[in-house]
C-alpha cells in the first residue's frame, strides 16, 4: 500500500526505498532499477526515505547469495564483496527488485551431484525474472497496473 500509482500521474509509479548509507549506492539503484522497470512511457521511480525495516531497503553481506526475503520481501540482500560496476550485480540489482513487487523467479536451478554442477533451466530468456538476458515484459507492466494502479 505504500506505492504510489495514481491516475493524476498515470505515466508514473513512484515506490519507496530505505535511504542507504552512501550516494553511490542510492545512484547504483537509481541507475539500474529505474533503467529496467519502465514500459514505452511509463516510469518507476525510486523514493529514497527515512524508511524502517517494512520499506524496501539492501544490505550487503560479504559472501552472500543475492535474494530477497520472500515474494513481495522488504530486504534486498546482495554481496558486499562484488562491485556494484560488474554486469552481474547490475542485472542482479534489476531481478531481485522485481520480487520486493511480487514477481517469482521464472527459472529452475538444482545441483547435479553426479556432474558436481549446478544445473539452471531459463524457461523465458526475454524475461527479467528469468535470464540475466531478460528484460521488463509488457505482461510485467500489465501486472503492475493491475496491483497498483489507482485510478
Amino acid at each position: 500500500e505504500d506505492i504510489a500509482w495514481h491516475a493524476n500521474e498515470p505515466k508514473l509509479l513512484k515506490t519507496p526505498f530505505s535511504k542507504t548509507e552512501t550516494v553511490e549506492v542510492e545512484d547504483f539503484l537509481r541507475t539500474n532499477i529505474e533503467d529496467e522497470w519502465h514500459w514505452k512511457d511509463w516510469q518507476l521511480k525510486l523514493d529514497f526515505i527515512a524508511g524502517d525495516m517494512n520499506t524496501t531497503h539492501i544490505e550487503f553481506v560479504p559472501g552472500a547469495t543475492p535474494h530477497v526475503n520472500g515474494l513481495a520481501g522488504s530486504t534486498i540482500t546482495m554481496d558486499a564483496n562484488q562491485p556494484l560496476s560488474e554486469y552481474h550485480v547490475r542485472w542482479t540489482i534489476r531481478h531481485e527488485f522485481g520480487h520486493t513487487l511480487g514477481f517469482p523467479d521464472c527459472y529452475v536451478e538444482f545441483y547435479d551431484a553426479d556432474k558436481g554442477v549446478m544445473i539452471s533451466y531459463q524457461i523465458d530468456t526475454t524475461n527479467i525474472m528469468c535470464s540475466r538476458k531478460g528484460k521488463l515484459q509488457e505482461k510485467h507492466f500489465e501486472e503492475l497496473k493491475r496491483v497498483y494502479y489507482t485510478p
